[in-house]
């Protein structure tokens, strides 16, 4: 699930990257995920979980949609962090598994100057818990 969210991170600063407004302070987009599981074995339940778009400090997220031709889904956040997940179900038997995430992303500028002068040594230990 860390890899799941990882790499929505990525994409999402991708998408805003090629999808900035003209304002220098700022870049804004509106962000598509597709998904289609149809090809996965129609004799089981198949189930589905994305990292869910959250606002902070330096970003706006709005206008969230979900389609698709689930049997259920909702939003949920994991025990340990509170990080939101959206989960999707489809039951065994069904042919078609789609599901469509978009929303709209601004995100402001960060300008940090204040580096320290000397960078510490890389640790394993600081990220032992992924």
């Amino acid at each position: 699930m860390k890899r799941i969210l990882q790499l929505f991170l990525i994409a999402l600063g991708l998408c805003m990257l090629f999808a900035a407004e003209s304002a220098a302070d700022s870049a804004a987009g509106i962000i598509n995920m597709d998904f289609d599981l149809s090809h996965q074995a129609r004799d089981k339940q198949v189930e589905l979980w994305i990292p869910y778009p959250v606002s902070s400090e330096d970003q706006e997220i709005s206008g969230i949609m979900i389609n698709g031709d689930f049997a259920e889904s909702a939003v949920y956040a994991d025990k340990q962090f509170q990080t939101p997940i959206l989960y999707a179900r489809w039951p065994e038997g069904v042919e078609s598994r789609r599901l469509t995430l978009s929303f709209k992303a601004v995100r402001q500028e960060v300008i940090r100057k204040d580096f320290p002068l000397k960078e510490t040594s890389w640790d394993p230990t600081d990220y032992a818990l992924w």
